[in-house]
């Protein structure tokens, strides 16, 4: 379990850390609105496609259980913590239940063909229909809504503001994971 916990904090620094999200959370210049226009929805000033990839890369293992320490994996193993621990799994659980319910939510752009669409919709459909995957099943609508000219900058906006979603929930629950980490560390010192 320490070696999983251990690959969520250090994957979580990676995205803090990243280029991207320097860039994303930074003041920029204009974007090329001509250039969106044309169908190229990430053309903002100062982006580094293969900067966003690479963060995208490292959230997908955050988020899909395959390798052992995603969101849902470490909100499991929190619940065996010792009681000593209770807070930093309070925390952490906190965490997760918050961007579970914030992904719930409706989002802010509505497909057309469907009654609701919630964050996680808007999320799984650009992310996965061509950013981390090329799921057949979200393909069209991902370039519909990549290449709907002006409109793409506020697919990005909303797009954005779901990974913001995923970095507060990810970047508390590794804070809280650090800490009991620490504070395991140190009562085994003692003992």
């Amino acid at each position: 379990m320490h070696e999983e916990l251990t690959l969520f904090v250090e994957k979580a620094f990676r995205l803090e850390t990243s280029k991207y999200w320097s860039w994303l959370t930074s003041r920029r210049g204009a974007s090329d609105i001509k250039a969106i226009e044309s169908g190229d929805w990430l053309a903002h000033d100062g982006f580094d496609q293969d900067a966003f990839d690479a963060f995208c890369l490292n959230l997908r293992l955050l988020i899909q259980d395959q390798d052992g320490f995603s969101v849902r994996q470490v909100r499991n193993m929190a619940k065996s913590w010792p009681a000593e621990a209770k807070g930093f799994a309070q925390g952490l659980e906190k965490a997760a239940a918050r961007l579970e319910s914030e992904l719930k939510k409706r989002a802010i752009l509505q497909f057309a063909d469907k009654e609701e669409t919630t964050n996680k919709d808007l999320f799984d459909t650009i992310f996965y229909g061509g950013i981390a995957h090329c799921n057949p099943g979200k393909r069209r609508k991902f370039k519909e809504l990549t290449e709907s000219g002006f409109f793409s900058v506020f697919v990005f906006d909303a797009f954005t503001a779901i990974l913001f979603l995923y970095r507060n929930c990810i970047q508390t629950m590794a804070y809280n994971v650090y800490q009991y980490q620490i504070s395991e560390f140190y009562d085994g010192q003692r003992s």
